[in-house]
């Protein structure tokens, strides 16, 4: 009896001759009837468009940054573990620094530290002030890179201009930090204390103020102060450490706002100074007029310390003005805010009245616009005068 069969089905087909499917080996015929098929797609191409279609397919080349080639020690990298790869990477560094300082139009130059190598002060000074001399000399139309000085009235280059977009400045002064920290932990891996380790930190440092970057500055600043000064065979001069202490009172003061601090780190290193005392007193005292005098007076690491600070001096100098006035002269909160630059008093003998002599502007300073934005204020300019509020019309007493 056959077996049952549900209806709507079918009974499956077995061929018991037929063998199971495998997949095709490839020779070298099939290899060749597969190519020729693309062979003939290309003759009817025109001529020059399967190079292009090579060339698209050809990988570009891959351009490796010198500085970023080397990795950072505390991710397990060791290419900076080697004294002799160390001075190749922190030469390297400065090169690109100070070529980065040429292209962004800010030719600062950091100290002796990149061309001294520890030696004597007075070849360091010479070497630095060689070197300040060579920055405002350059010539960056690429026809030479000193130019001759000839006389005094010789028109020089105007060096505040960048010569690169600012999203490629960005991005290179970015790279620059990086491979500053890449150094710093090389340096602090291998417990290198010698005289290049503090030409190193003092680099660091000193290039990290310019541009402000506390993640730089301060653990440089802290580790030759605390590490490297106590257990070099030769200290820091006299000098370098009297700068060094300055910056830390004024990062302590002026970023921190901490001033209790700043005076026990002025007697615990028994430091003296007119300039650093006068703007930690001012500060205390909240008296603009004597910060934004003793600012200017300040070099230019200093100067970039004091600069946490001015926004806080701005801010009061609004909240006093806004609280004692109903109109103000523009010119005395321009003043107050220190945008105006450096102004000195000078007596005119025989005329008995005073006149104020402008010294000119910093290049940091900031415009007025510019901190009426920041600082969101909202008085009105009447003729040269700020309206603070209006007195509003007085009701008539009855007699």
């Amino acid at each position: 009896m056959p077996p049952y069969i549900p209806p709507n089905t079918k009974k499956p087909i077995t061929n018991p001759t037929r063998k199971p499917w495998t997949r095709p080996l490839f020779s070298s015929t099939i290899s060749s009837s597969s190519s020729s098929p693309t062979s003939t797609n290309n003759e009817l191409l025109p001529q020059g468009s399967n190079d292009k279609r090579k060339s698209r397919l050809r990988e570009a080349p891959i351009q490796n940054d010198p500085l970023e080639s080397a990795g950072l020690p505390s991710k397990g990298d060791t290419t900076l573990l080697n004294h002799a790869a160390q001075e190749s990477y922190y030469t390297l560094l400065t090169s690109r620094y100070m070529d980065w300082c040429a292209a962004s139009g800010n030719p600062c130059v950091v100290a002796a530290d990149i061309t001294s190598s520890g030696g004597a002060e007075e070849e360091a000074a010479a070497a630095a002030a060689d070197l300040s001399q060579s920055f405002d000399d350059m010539s960056l139309d690429g026809s030479s890179f000193y130019a001759t000085t000839t006389t005094t009235t010789a028109a020089k280059p105007n060096l505040n201009q960048p010569t690169m977009p600012p999203a490629f400045i960005q991005k290179e002064l970015s790279t620059i930090h990086m491979s500053m920290r890449k150094l710093r932990e090389a340096l602090l891996s291998t417990g290198r204390t010698d005289a290049f380790a503090q030409q190193v930190y003092l680099f660091i440092t000193r290039a990290s103020l310019l541009s402000r970057t506390f993640e730089s500055y301060h653990p440089a600043l802290l580790h030759l102060l605390y590490v490297l000064h106590p257990r070099l065979a030769l200290p820091l001069s006299s000098s370098t450490l009297h700068e060094l202490v300055a910056y830390q009172i004024l990062d302590t003061a002026c970023r921190l706002g901490d001033y209790g601090e700043a005076y026990a780190l002025r007697a615990q290193w028994r430091f003296t100074d007119r300039k650093v005392d006068g703007i930690l007193r001012a500060l205390v005292r909240d008296d603009w007029l004597a910060f934004w005098h003793m600012r200017d007076e300040l070099d230019g690491y200093q100067r970039a310390l004091v600069r946490w600070a001015e926004d806080g001096v701005r801010k009061h100098v609004f909240k006093c003005v806004g609280r004692a006035y109903l109109s103000v002269e523009r010119r005395f909160v321009e003043r107050g805010v220190g945008c105006l630059g450096r102004e000195r008093r000078a007596r005119v003998i025989g005329e008995g009245v005073e006149r104020v002599v402008d010294g000119g502007n910093n290049g940091e300073e900031v415009s007025w616009g510019e901190i009426v934005r920041q600082h969101g204020v909202g008085w009105e300019e009447e003729g040269g005068m700020l309206v603070i509020r209006r007195v509003k019309n007085a009701v008539k007493m009855k007699s």
